[in-house]
């Protein structure tokens, strides 16, 4: 096998005598490259995209939420709710009512995203952070309200610019028709920055005003859980009192699984048009074995059984798809890390900005390895060719 790896070697490297079955060889070599790095390209472009959509939920969502596995609400018992708390890893928790309710301003009304939040849960979020106008006081006053900057501009509101009403259908109404609504009056004490899906009609109060709100007083629809936590024994723990523990990613399950099903699309056509360039491969390795039958004569007669011939054939395929996948990606890296550092590709619109890139190493491996099963996929015909008898023949 050691002979056969010279032989390919030798092959690969000739310079002499350039025939068109090196130049077919040499186009596949590019093609492969080509792919290669236009792939990391492609993945690493939608890896920046994800990572930008779903860092801006880290201040405004919980890492972890606890939701009912079944119906909406659901009652932790005192000691269950201090173990929990209590929880190894967890640095915050607390209990979340989480409703839609009808906001209402002069003669404005919309409906919004209710989120009463009670002090550990609070401290699950980063809310100041994302503050533009006011200030968050949900500790301090239970009428306070942070509302997302985006209704401002819905209801003609401005921080601090005068009492709202937040109306609930009361759930004890006797009909639908003669269903009653709850009222609470809140003060916009801030307005936030909630620029990503869903969030530009939240508004969070404290969990006391929407208890009052929901009529929810022993009950609650969500917990957040903030820290580095011991998953599956948490899981376990929750399975047993009908919860389900959800991290950020599978709170929104729909957005990811959409980015999801966007990348894996993207890929398979970038692989479709690798093995559109393995055909490339195959039919110069094909030519290549039909060029070299003088020699295979020779080196039959010398001793050399039809493996060695088989494995020189594929000893080339990875040779051609290896360098030419190698070089892709060092472009490919090269252009990624220059994009992340440079920003020389700005999105159109008003507001132009680099477009975002996230270069993971998972990536590089899928790719070479998909590269390199493709040219040894396509050495399958060609080595079995030249390890028949009459290929050996003048």
């Amino acid at each position: 096998m050691r002979f056969a790896w010279t032989l390919a070697w030798r092959y690969f490297f000739s310079k002499k005598n350039p025939t068109a079955v090196n130049w077919i060889s040499g186009i596949a070599l590019v093609g492969y490259g080509i792919g290669a790095a236009a792939l990391l390209i492609l993945l690493s472009a939608l890896n920046g995209f994800e990572s930008l959509i779903f860092d801006g939920y880290q201040h405004s969502d919980a890492d972890y939420r606890i939701v009912p596995a079944k119906g909406k609400t659901f009652a932790l018992s005192q000691d269950d709710s201090l173990g929990l708390a209590q929880w190894p890893g967890v640095q915050a928790a607390g209990p979340v009512v989480h409703e839609k309710a009808i906001l209402q301003h002069d003669k404005g009304e919309t409906v919004v995203e209710v989120m009463g939040l009670s002090d550990g849960a609070l401290a699950c979020l980063d809310l100041d952070t994302l503050v533009v106008a006011g200030d968050n006081r949900l500790n301090g006053n239970s009428m306070a309200a942070s509302l997302a900057a985006a209704l401002s501009y819905r209801i003609n509101l401005g921080a601090g610019s005068g009492n709202l009403t937040l109306m609930a259908p009361d759930p004890e109404s006797v009909s639908v028709s003669q269903t009653e609504l709850l009222m609470e009056p809140i003060v916009a004490s801030a307005l936030l920055s909630l620029e990503q899906e869903g969030q530009s009609q939240r508004v969070y109060v404290s969990l006391a005003l929407a208890r009052r709100l929901f009529r929810l007083e022993a009950s609650s629809n969500e917990w957040f859980l903030s820290g580095t936590i011991s998953r599956q024994a948490l899981e376990t723990w929750l399975s047993q009192r009908g919860l389900v523990l959800e991290n950020r990613q599978e709170q929104h399950r729909s957005l990811y699984k959409m980015f999801n099903t966007e990348k894996w699309v993207a890929f398979g056509l970038f692989i479709f048009v690798l093995l559109l360039i393995s055909f490339n491969l195959l039919g110069s390795l094909s030519m290549l074995v039909l060029a070299k039958r003088p020699d295979m004569r020779y080196l039959q007669s010398a001793g050399l059984k039809s493996s060695g011939r088989a494995a020189w054939v594929f000893y080339e395929s990875l040779f051609i798809g290896g360098v030419g996948t190698l070089g892709g990606l060092l472009v490919g890296f090269a252009l990624v890390w220059a994009q992340h550092h440079f920003g020389f590709v700005q999105t159109q619109g008003s507001f132009s900005i680099p477009y975002p890139v996230q270069f993971r190493p998972l990536d590089l491996g899928l790719i070479m390895g998909i590269c390199l099963v493709l040219s040894l996929l396509s050495a399958v015909v060609p080595a079995l060719l030249s390890a028949r008898n009459q290929w050996g023949k003048a």
